[in-house]
């Protein structure tokens, strides 16, 4: 399981929430309609072979401005799809203030919620986003690991880390595995999840990440499988889909 946009059943995947942007579609001429349209039947295409359950995440871009930000929770909230589970933001986190886009997140309509915070910028973002914008789920949060008082709080309402190894080391947040408080995390009780991030900029995937774990920070597979439960069990998806969802992971034999 993964939050992120790679998804292969090869490596095991059985559910991914794939984030959406209204903004890069219509950079190549689709609407938010015609967007939805297309990857949904990708989708019911893909399924039949696969059998990988799939939610959408409909994602604002913090520089893009508030103002854009808006535009896409109209465009989500008047165009319901039932793929369309979530509302996030992502982008640069040191554009604009997080309360910039406190507007956009309570437009849209949508329950589940994530944003980037705490990976670029430090940890008080990501009590802003907590705060101010009602996320339990965050990209990244990594660098919550610098303020104690943060990491007990976060640990207290049950957040969710949602983490890509990989992209936190291009993009030099970390500069090796070794700094990385991916293990720290889940061993302090944080609910930590391992997505993909963009697989194709950072020249990963999900199955890459999980191997990570393994390999760089010794991640058992009890413990692998622990975080696939904590992905399902915190995803934007109906109790009957989960439900399903963690019978497949109950039922895993190596």
């Amino acid at each position: 399981m993964l939050f992120g946009d790679s998804f292969t059943a090869h490596e095991g995947c059985i559910y991914v929430e794939f984030f959406i942007s209204a903004d890069h579609g219509a950079m190549v001429g689709l609407d938010y309609k015609e967007m939805i349209g297309a990857i949904a039947d990708g989708y019911e295409k893909a399924k039949k072979e696969s059998g990988i359950e799939m939610r959408l995440i409909s994602t604002c871009v913090r520089h893009y401005g508030p103002e854009a930000a808006l535009k896409v929770a109209d465009v989500t909230r008047g165009y319901h799809h039932p793929l369309v589970a979530g509302f996030g933001m992502a982008g640069d986190e040191n554009a604009h203030t997080i309360a910039d886009f406190r507007p956009a997140f309570m437009a849209s309509g949508l329950a589940g919620r994530t944003a980037h915070a705490g990976e670029a910028s430090g940890p008080e973002t990501v009590r802003q986003a907590r705060d101010i914008l009602q996320v339990r789920r965050f990209g990244h949060m990594v660098r919550a690991i610098e303020d104690t008082k943060l990491m007990e709080e976060q640990k207290s309402i049950l957040a969710v880390p949602e983490v890509c190894v990989s992209s936190n080391l291009a993009l030099k947040v970390y500069p090796d595995y070794k700094s990385h408080p991916l293990r720290k995390f889940f061993d302090y009780g944080l609910k930590v999840v391992l997505g993909s991030d963009d697989p194709s900029f950072f020249n990963t995937s999900i199955g890459r990440e999980y191997k990570i774990a393994h390999d760089h920070f010794k991640f058992t597979e009890a413990e692998l499988l622990q975080v696939s439960r904590n992905a399902i069990e915190e995803a934007f998806v109906d109790e009957t889909t989960r439900i399903q969802l963690l019978d497949k992971i109950a039922a895993y034999k190596h």
